[in-house]
């Protein structure tokens, strides 16, 4: 009976040896990690509907001259951000056109500097508070040969102050349209307002270049020798509405974010110390890799021991074995 109360002893004392004080809290770890991984699985469901509050600046492309609605690319924004899941509501002190919720902040034939009193005015007193900019401006600036050569100047102490008094928004700024009687001065200001951008970024601060003045937008999109019609607008809301969802995928930040490879649950813009053009980006993700979880079989999970799990287990199984064995004989 000595012998096999030490056999006994031995056979317990392997198990515990041998056994990870993981295997000792099976339940509590599983039940805990499962409880991770089903947060986690939430907080990415949660990111794909946004609470958007948009305030659109700007003259009488911003307004939508030249549309039959009255609407421009306003009401394209809003359709294409809500079928993506977003909750919008456009803000402003200004109201035009068909759509329900017409809000805007965008003034008929006045400048940069003009538009920017009307925002100072009226920026701090919205609600909701804006979380979405979108800035076309520069045009009466052309048309008006009104201090051209800084014009771009005067638009970024406009993103200055929005920037100030909205620190978390996403402003996304529009370069002037092509096929307009200022095709030469758009050149020029957009060339200088990718450098406004890239100073922006270079600060931290979440300021986007949305580019209209590309091939897509043709002479059969023009109203006139300045406005878009129907046509020219629905081609720049998809521009502002891609520009807006990639925005949103910038993570916060207080300082400038480089990333080198595609992150996870959504993708990031480029090296911010480069302008974006936030309409032509492709998309990737990468998997999540869950440390130490295994997965068993259609309903089961279980922790990995990290070494020795095999061999600890045969040993235990043998001395428990053998002490039955011996039980048995005895």
């Amino acid at each position: 009976m000595l012998f096999i109360s030490l056999l006994c002893s031995v056979s317990i004392l392997s198990f515990t040896a041998f056994a990870s004080p993981t295997e000792f809290r099976a339940i509590p770890v599983v039940e805990k990690r499962s409880s991770d991984v089903q947060t986690l699985e939430s907080r990415l469901q949660a990111r794909s509907g946004v609470d958007l509050s948009i305030i659109t600046i700007g003259a009488s492309i911003a307004k939508g001259y030249g549309s039959t609605d009255g609407n421009g690319f306003r009401s394209g924004v809003k359709s294409i951000l809500t079928s993506a899941g977003n909750r919008v509501t456009m803000v402003g002190t200004q109201r035009s056109g068909t759509m329900p919720n017409n809000d805007h902040e965008a003034y008929e034939g006045l400048r940069i500097d003009e538009v920017t009193a009307k925002v100072k005015a009226n920026l701090a007193t919205l609600k909701p508070s804006p979380n979405i900019a979108i800035i076309h401006l520069g045009s009466n600036d052309i048309s008006q040969n009104y201090a051209t050569s800084t014009m771009h100047q005067r638009l970024s102490s406009l993103l200055d102050y929005i920037c100030q008094t909205l620190p978390n928004a996403r402003i996304v700024v529009s370069t002037l349209l092509p096929h307009t009687k200022i095709e030469d001065g758009a050149l020029k200001y957009n060339a200088n307002l990718r450098a406004v951008v890239n100073s922006q970024r270079q600060r931290g601060r979440h300021v986007y270049l949305a580019d209209v003045h590309t091939p897509e937008l043709t002479p059969g999109d023009m109203h006139d020798t300045i406005h878009p019609n129907n046509n020219g607008y629905a081609k720049m809301a998809r521009i502002y509405a891609k520009a807006i969802q990639d925005a949103l995928r910038d993570p916060p930040a207080t300082v400038p974010v480089t990333r080198n490879t595609p992150s996870s649950p959504l993708p990031v813009l480029e090296d911010p110390y480069k302008t974006t053009n936030l309409t032509s980006n492709s998309t990737t993700s990468t998997p999540i890799p869950l440390q130490g979880i295994v997965q068993g079989g259609a309903d089961s999970m279980y922790h990995q021991s990290k070494s020795g799990s095999v061999t600890g287990s045969i040993i235990q199984q043998l001395f428990l074995i053998l002490g039955c064995a011996v039980l048995l004989l005895a």
